[in-house]
């Protein structure tokens, strides 16, 4: 059936915007090639209407059926399924601006029909206006349907539902979420650490990035140290470290320049002690072992699988210590809170 003339003033265009203009879609453009292969679809029959308008108004439409994951297809070679309904736009003979829009419904098998005049909107809405009238009606058919099916009598058991189901409307599905590959890395780095025992250490660490997950690596450290020299009543004390330390790297945070993870170390170090006494006085090397665990941050910074930077923080605490004394008292020490922390760069690859 045909509903009578309506005219289509611009406020009424105005007024369709935020009803149809909300399921805009941003990419909405040239029809893919894919139309209508892995979703229901209507297909359009726009009869001697200019190339670009036509084509307008099919973005426009497919951009609103959008969010039901509806397409909007022209005739092509592509095999699919049956549309679900069939929209026809045709100028009317000898009315300028007057559009006529027919909808063909597959399941309910019904045909309803308007006639638009668009003298009094822009040109630049008219195409816009076509597919809010044709994207009513196509819903006022289902919606139709819909209702028809609510008020029907619930089937005996052994009989089949009479009436077809309404036009499928698909779950939306959630994006897949994406996280950043993990890279292997080899890097250097300039390190420092300070003791509450009373030793300042500085030097030169070289380490290497193992991923065991996507959200893991593992690290392993190795390095050279020289600490400050410390006054002792008897003199000064220097010291030197040598240290290997094993570290996991859960991963917090990451983009496509930054990542930032937490850090769990084991380290152990091997200590050398060594005295200036003063005239008159006698000290003697002395080295031994000491072993730290470790928490803090690793923040890299730089474009993926390319050189990055990195810096760790963080503080540990003491499993083994080895402290230096003079004359029975203890002067300073690889002891007590360490405070840590690392900066260099680093090779993903």
């Amino acid at each position: 059936m045909r509903r009578r003339l309506l005219k289509f003033a611009p406020r009424l265009v105005l007024a369709a915007l935020p009803l149809f203009g909300v399921t805009l879609a941003p990419s909405a453009g040239a029809e893919a090639a894919a139309c209508g292969v892995d979703r229901p679809w209507v297909l359009m029959q726009l009869s001697e209407l200019d190339p670009d308008f036509a084509a307008q108004i099919i973005s426009d439409l497919r951009a609103g059926l959008a969010p039901s994951r509806i397409d909007a297809c022209v005739v092509d070679a592509t095999e699919r399924k049956a549309p679900l309904a069939t929209v026809r736009i045709a100028g009317v003979a000898s009315r300028e601006l007057v559009f006529s829009i027919d909808v063909s419904d597959s399941v309910t098998e019904k045909r309803i029909g308007r006639d638009i005049d668009l003298g009094h909107v822009p040109s630049d809405g008219r195409a816009f206006a076509l597919a809010v009238a044709a994207d009513e009606l196509l819903r006022a058919s289902w919606a139709e349907l819909a209702l028809a099916k609510e008020r029907a009598p619930e089937p005996k058991p052994e009989a089949k539902p009479a009436q077809p189901p309404p036009p499928p409307e698909a779950a939306p599905v959630e994006p897949p979420q994406v996280i950043e590959s993990s890279f292997t890395a080899l890097g250097v780095g300039l390190g420092f650490e300070a003791y509450g025992g009373g030793q300042k250490h500085f030097g030169v660490d070289v380490f290497w990035l193992q991923p065991l997950a996507a959200w893991l690596r593992i690290g392993l450290t190795a390095g050279v140290r020289r600490g400050l020299t410390v006054d002792a009543p008897s003199g000064s004390i220097e010291s030197r470290a040598i240290h290997v330390e094993l570290s996991l790297r859960p991963l917090l945070v990451s983009s496509s320049i930054f990542s930032l993870d937490a850090l769990v170390a084991l380290r152990g170090a091997e200590i050398w002690f060594v005295p200036e006494p003063v005239a008159g006085a006698e000290g003697s090397k002395m080295n031994s072992g000491a072993l730290f665990g470790r928490g803090g941050l690793a923040l890299t910074l730089g474009r993926t699988g390319s050189v990055r930077s990195v810096t760790t923080l963080g503080a540990g605490g003491p499993l083994r210590a080895f402290s230096a004394s003079d004359g029975g008292e203890v002067v300073t020490g690889v002891s007590g809170v360490e405070f840590f922390a690392t900066s260099g760069v680093a090779l993903e690859f």
